[in-house]
């Protein structure tokens, strides 16, 4: 009886949650600047070859390759959330509808994943379904898939392929079973094929806890679990890489060159200290740590059992 009841509670949440998510997609039937009409600009063209990531077909002040905003071949982000949006554009239509579809389906599947990622991690149910309640009414969630916060769904899918990757070690870490191993590599290259090397963050957890064991018990098997999944992981995102680099040199290499600046440099228009984005939530890191501290957070009761 008692856990009927709290399946009943988790099914009113999910359903709650799906719909909640369903009439913030609707609410606005348009596409926001900063970043949602470039994303579905972008999206829209790869849904017509999604090996060719177009912003404009005809720049109107000229080929720019420095402009994001108003260039003709597009690297700015990594392509993974664009290809869900392109094949939702090529199943439903080009629509506001379409570019949101895709972001609406990760956070309602993201519900059900952080109520069994807190009950792995706390063993309680009661504590498991607050964080799903937390979740499912997430302000700041909701704002994102309706693409009113950049960088909307670029944000979403990267939140999300974060949180598999990281409910897959845990699971892994239960079970001891190989292929949730190699499940969290594939979800941690996912993650890097949006929002790039962030996405390893699965593995900075992993090291540690490999480390332990080496050390403690000298068990290997953690770690040489870990290169697999590595290798995984390297072999989702780095196709891309490569073929970016043959196909489009010159942006590649200005792309990847401008990724280095954030890190010591200022660009867009961005000011303060190296610890920024720490301090103010809409800086370039605030948005990750935005969406996967409450995960994150989700260790805090009890974390040792990870290692018995």
């Amino acid at each position: 009886m008692f856990k009927s009841k709290y399946n009943i509670y988790i099914l009113i949440l999910l359903i709650a949650g799906f719909l909640l998510r369903l009439w913030m997609i609707l609410l606005d039937p348009f596409l926001h600047n900063w970043d949602e009409h470039f994303h579905a600009l972008v999206a829209k063209n790869l849904s017509i070859n999604f090996a060719l990531p177009i912003l404009l077909n005809n720049p109107l002040d000229g080929y720019k390759i420095e402009a994001w905003n108003d260039n003709y071949i597009w690297l700015h982000k990594q392509p993974l959330f664009l290809w869900q949006i392109a094949l939702a554009i090529k199943a439903f239509g080009a629509s506001v509808f379409s570019v949101r579809f895709p972001s609406l389906l990760m956070t309602s599947i993201s519900l059900l994943i952080i109520y069994r990622l807190a009950f792995l991690v706390t063993q309680d149910r009661k504590t498991s379904l607050i964080a799903l309640i937390l979740a499912t009414f997430s302000n700041f969630q909701l704002n994102l898939i309706s693409g009113r916060i950049p960088t909307d769904h670029n944000d979403i899918a990267f939140g999300f392929y974060i949180l598999l990757s990281i409910w897959t070690f845990v699971e892994y870490l239960k079970s001891k079973k190989i292929y949730w191993a190699l499940l969290s590599g594939v979800f941690a290259g996912s993650a890097i094929l949006i929002k790039w090397l962030i996405g390893l963050l699965v593995y900075s957890s992993w090291g540690i806890i490999s480390l332990f064991y080496i050390i403690k018990k000298k068990n290997y098997s953690l770690f040489i679990h870990l290169i697999i999944s590595f290798i995984i992981c390297l072999l989702i995102f780095i196709p891309w890489q490569i073929f970016t680099y043959y196909k489009f040199p010159t942006e590649f290499l200005f792309e990847h060159g401008f990724n280095q600046k954030h890190i010591v440099e200022v660009v867009e228009g961005h000011g303060g200290g190296y610890f920024f984005g720490l301090h103010d939530a809409t800086g370039p890191f605030g948005h990750t740590f935005n969406h996967f501290g409450a995960v994150i957070s989700l260790y805090a009761p009890d974390p040792k059992w990870i290692f018995y």
